[in-house]
């Protein structure tokens, strides 16, 4: 599978996940729908380990970049944050795609996707309850 992640070239620590695709063909037809012109942002085309959906990205904002994480690993890496008081706090954010995921080029639309804003609440719901992710049986 690919992903594509565009990073702005007036501000390098906004990125975002432009695109997913399970083939290769359309990661770099999404890719090359624009021309050099219209762009204010850079891209990069991974390619990732998955092969089905859904797929998993952890927004890590130490690195202002997105990690590719299996769900065993994104429990892990949950289960790990150090906790603080402060109940609002944002650990991270993680994002889940069940289907090729086409963004507008250019633009962050990632808060349309399905995306959770991981803080101690949503830690102590995962504590008890697991990691659940809908229509899916997968608990971690």
């Amino acid at each position: 599978m690919w992903v594509i992640v565009e990073r702005s070239t007036e501000n390098p620590e906004q990125c975002w996940i432009s695109g997913v695709f399970k083939k290769r063909q359309d990661a770099e037809e999404y890719g090359s729908s624009h021309g050099p012109s219209e762009l204010k942002f850079s891209q990069e085309v991974r390619e990732i380990s998955a092969r089905e959906y859904p797929v998993l990205f952890m927004e890590d904002f130490a690195k202002c970049d997105f990690i590719y994480v299996t769900s065993k690993e994104l429990a892990d890496l949950l289960f790990a944050f150090v906790k603080v008081a402060d109940e609002d706090h944002v650990y991270c954010n993680y994002f889940i795609f069940r289907e090729d995921y086409r963004g507008i080029p250019g633009e962050d639309c990632l808060g349309q996707t399905d995306h959770h804003h991981v803080d101690n609440g949503l830690l102590r719901n995962i504590f008890y309850h697991g990691l659940k992710f809908k229509h899916s049986s997968t608990r971690y």
